[in-house]
């Protein structure tokens, strides 16, 4: 009986002990055009939802913020379970609990009533208006735009400047393409935009030569978000922390950087 005793508790802790561990997975959300920091590999395709263990990594979506997120897990032992879909869509889905996180994600008024944030930001990004090359403007701030009619991505944030801004008119697009060609054609004056983001475009496009850059108008540092009431929210955003400051120690978030460049 003692000898079954035994083997009952060490089968007991066995399961215990991969009950606990198949509870590191976390859900996490992003969109998947978001160049260059996330977004699909050229020929690629994924399905709604893919499990990537610790050392492995996802056949089809790549990008500096991705390997940021996902390095910094698997740091920590967490196997991540990638959802991709339209930006709105993600948001809608980590307030439903459907994910447990989702990147990379700006702060703002609204935002900070319902979700809780990463200590360590994914990454920064600047605000730019790209303009046709020969356009003659007197750069005064926001303000210069007057009367013009400017595109910026429907849903995206470009800070509180940009929200207070008016005089011209906001014209929401749904793709950085879109914008671009619209400008080509006229019907735009301008395109506000992310820098990195639209000049990875640009260079994709070939059209880097089209376009000048206004000076830089505001900027964000983007993070890991959870909703407060998520009981396993500060765990997951812990774990990132932690997970990137190890990235950081070792060296590995430069070799990151240098990749992306």
């Amino acid at each position: 009986m003692a000898g079954m005793r035994i083997l009952l508790l060490v089968l007991g802790l066995s399961m215990g002990m991969v009950a606990l561990g198949s509870d590191k997975t976390v859900v996490v959300g992003t969109l998947g055009d978001y160049a260059p920091l996330g977004f699909f590999a050229d020929g690629t395709r994924i399905t709604l939802r893919e499990t990537i263990p610790p050392g492995e990594d996802s056949e089809a979506f790549v990008g500096y913020s991705w390997d940021v997120l996902r390095e910094s897990f698997h740091a920590q032992g967490y196997t991540v379970e990638l959802e991709i879909a339209p930006w709105t869509r993600s948001m809608a889905n980590l307030r439903s609990g459907r994910l447990d996180v989702l990147f990379p994600t700006s702060k703002t008024e609204d935002r900070l009533q319902y979700m809780v944030y990463s200590e360590r930001p994914v990454n920064e990004v600047r605000f730019r208006v790209y303009v046709p090359r020969d356009a003659e403007l007197d750069w005064r701030g926001l303000d210069s735009l007057a009367g013009m009619r400017i595109g910026a991505m429907r849903g995206w944030n470009y800070g509180d400047e940009w929200r207070a801004a008016s005089g011209f008119e906001k014209y929401p697009l749904s793709g950085i393409e879109q914008g671009f060609n619209m400008l080509e054609a006229g019907r735009l004056d301008g395109f506000a935009g992310y820098e990195i983001h639209w000049d990875y475009a640009l260079h994709r496009m070939g059209q880097a030569d089209q376009y000048r850059k206004l000076p830089v108008f505001g900027s964000k540092k983007e993070f890991v978000t959870a909703l407060k009431e998520n009981p396993r929210g500060s765990e997951f955003l812990d774990a990132f922390d932690a997970g990137k400051r190890h990235l950081k120690e070792t060296g590995r978030l430069d070799e990151i950087a240098r990749k992306w460049e």
